[in-house]
């Protein structure tokens, strides 16, 4: 805006703009220029008198009026009003103002969290969100969207109820009612539900390397390669490797210059598709690791799990699984989530977290030797370092003594 007299100056809401209510103001939206405004409480109100009726005078003295706390100034709201119009949200032009403005729907507003969240504004995506299911109650997809970004901005009371209510419409999402279990402080299951696991990397697949690797910054598989590489023989050693929970054969792929044969398990057959693409392992099995292990076969020199037995609670029963299906001194390479307790516990995210306590116990009850240990940043979520266990177990002597508790 040219610098004129702003007192003078009777401004309207820009005929582009498309505003949405929220519980501490207004979600602006300019789709000209692609730009969001998140406005406060005051300037909401602002923006409210700026019907092309009044000067900036009668606009501070309707602020005074309907919100005498906010102790504005005509100077405030002159200075208000520049910056508005330089962004293109009010104009002096008849033929440009509200006349032709509208509301965002529901819809508007659930696209536009979207692209919120994608920019890492979780939380002006979250206001969005909350007016979204209030515009459009039925939409399933945005209380979705509300109990995730909920879920990321800390608000366990506003995730459950987004997440329940979406699961009123959309019932039989089992890795939502896996959730649910920890956002209800219920007690946990021993480990996730196979159609829990299946349901989530069904809607993971495509984009999963994209998203751990871009997004997340995985480096798991790194750790946990550099972590196995002291005990290790020299590359094209020819080693029988058995990939649990192999995914999309991210791990597979660091470790196949030493496997003689590369086996890979996965209980997700959408995951076993994409690893299948790599043409790294020897063979691919579509199938529940602990259920796979039980049943006869090869025994194996190294066995991985590589962000697996993050599903799993108590690691007894996996660990006893493992060792009986390795060679003798045999190795074995995992990753874990570190967890706060003493014991392992079960996160909101519907993920467990293990001490490197319960981890010892566990691997001498199978009888593995813990060789290494080691705390390393695995990922990022939400913006945050997730710190986990890097371990290796060697099989120590007769494994027929190991006890599975």
């Amino acid at each position: 805006m040219p610098q004129r007299d702003v007192s003078l100056f009777r401004p309207r809401i820009a005929a582009a703009i498309r505003i949405a209510s929220v519980e501490d103001g207004y979600i602006v939206f300019d789709p000209e220029r692609d730009l969001i405004h998140h406005l406060n409480a005051t300037a909401a109100l602002i923006l409210e008198l700026c019907d092309g009726s009044r000067t900036a005078q009668q606009i501070r003295d309707g602020v005074s009026q309907l919100a005498p706390a906010a102790h504005v100034t005509v100077a405030d709201v002159e200075a208000w009003l520049q910056t508005a119009s330089s962004d293109g949200l009010i104009t002096g032009d008849r033929d440009r103002g509200t006349a032709d403005s509208g509301s965002l729907t529901g819809e508007d507003l659930t696209v536009l969290a979207t692209r919120l969240q994608e920019e890492g504004k979780t939380s002006t995506a979250l206001l969005c969100l909350r007016r979204a299911v209030q515009l459009a109650p039925q939409n399933s997809q945005a209380w979705y969207a509300l109990g995730e970004l909920a879920h990321i901005e800390g608000d366990r009371k506003l995730a459950r109820r987004a997440y329940e209510t979406y699961l009123r419409q959309q019932p039989g999402d089992a890795e939502i009612e896996h959730m649910l279990v920890a956002l209800r402080d219920q007690p946990p299951p021993p480990r996730a539900s196979d159609e829990s696991v299946r349901h989530l990397y069904r809607r993971f697949a495509d984009f999963y390397d994209e998203s751990m690797r871009g997004e997340l910054d995985y480096e798991a598989p790194e750790r946990l390669l550099d972590a196995l590489s002291a005990w290790l023989p020299a590359a094209e050693a020819g080693l029988d490797v058995l990939d649990l929970g192999c995914g999309t054969g991210l791990f597979g792929s660091l470790i196949q210059p030493w496997a003689g044969t590369l086996s890979g398990v996965d209980l997700s057959s959408d995951m076993v598709d994409r690893a299948r693409q790599r043409a790294i392992y020897s063979d691919l099995h579509v199938a529940e690791i602990t259920q796979w292990l039980a049943a006869d076969g090869p025994a194996f020199d190294l066995i991985t799990a590589c962000e697996v037995l993050i599903y799993f609670g108590n690691l007894n029963e996996i660990l006893f699984a493992m060792a009986r299906r390795l060679a003798p001194r045999g190795l074995v390479g995992l990753t874990l989530e570190r967890g706060s307790s003493d014991d392992f516990q079960f996160t909101d995210s519907g993920r467990y977290a293990h001490s490197s306590r319960h981890l010892s116990r566990a691997a001498a009850a199978a009888g593995l030797q813990t060789v290494h240990r080691s705390d390393q940043i695995l990922r990022y979520e939400y913006g945050e370092p997730v710190v986990g266990h890097v371990a290796v177990l060697q099989a120590a002597g007769d494994l027929a003594n190991a006890r599975c508790t």
